[in-house]
């Protein structure tokens, strides 16, 4: 009831329920018991026009009810979910009051975002030039691969290498410790090898032959992925080494985890 009005005995009080959007009356199922707040006793409810959204209710004078008091109605069946209703008060004394219902998510905004995935990688040289190498003396050289992602899950850096050799057939030489020379593998005594260092916490590569696929970098978060990572190749001639000139192509990719 609105603030200060006090139902007497008999006073009768009509119940309208709108939805909210469009005003139109609901259709009320039989409203099996109703009462005002203080009020122990059920007062007499009246159906007759629950189609048209309205009922009421007839103070029965066992408890006088409190000030304002809350009316509480019993539906056979629950409302419709989802929806907003405005609920009007009415009674024989003149008072008036309305409230608004909202059920489910009727009085909730979703708010949405999108954040789009991104990968950059780069190397900042092209080329690495090792020059002459002198028996038992490892030369290196290096490319920086600077790597930035969102990926909730870090990336992975991997590079691919055939081996320091003069071609890519079977009769070519190679130098490293771990060679393809066709389908066969040969051990020798001079070395090619890579190693990687990073400016994260993120997993590196320590040294290792270059004879296939390589993992020089693992991040498994966003902050390890976004890193500065220096790949270290390493050459080791001895004086049995074939004369020749000998190289390699470095192959990298990123692929990140998002």
């Amino acid at each position: 009831m609105p603030a200060g009005v006090n139902l007497g005995t008999g006073s009768v009080a009509t119940i309208t329920v709108q939805t909210t959007d469009d005003g139109n009356a609901v259709i009320l199922t039989p409203v099996t018991s109703a009462s005002f707040a203080g009020d122990t006793g059920t007062d007499v409810v009246d159906n007759t026009a629950n189609a048209t959204g309205s009922f009421t209710v007839t103070e029965d004078g066992l408890d006088d009810p409190i000030d304002a008091a809350d009316l509480t109605f019993v539906l056979t069946t629950a409302l419709p979910t989802d929806t907003a209703y405005t609920i009007t008060y009415s009674d024989d004394a003149g008072n008036f009051g309305l409230a608004m219902l909202n059920t489910g998510t009727s009085n909730q905004v979703t708010v949405t975002a999108t954040v789009e995935p991104t990968l950059t990688f780069d190397l900042d040289t092209s080329a690495i030039a090792l020059g002459v190498l002198a028996p038992g003396t490892t030369t290196t050289g290096a490319v920086v691969a600077t790597t930035a992602t969102n990926a909730q899950s870090g990336l992975v850096v991997s590079m691919d290498a055939n081996g320091l050799s003069t071609g890519n057939t079977a009769s070519d030489k190679h130098i490293g410790e771990l060679v393809n020379s066709g389908s066969v593998a040969t051990d020798a005594s001079d070395t090619y090898e890579v190693e990687s260092s990073t400016t994260t916490s993120a997993t590196v590569l320590n040294s290792v032959n270059v004879a296939a696929t390589q993992t020089v970098l693992t991040a498994n978060n966003v902050a390890d992925a976004n890193a500065i990572t220096t790949v270290t190749v390493k050459a080791t001639a001895q004086a049995t080494t074939e004369a020749g000139n000998y190289a390699d192509t470095l192959t990298f990719s990123a692929t990140a985890t998002f």
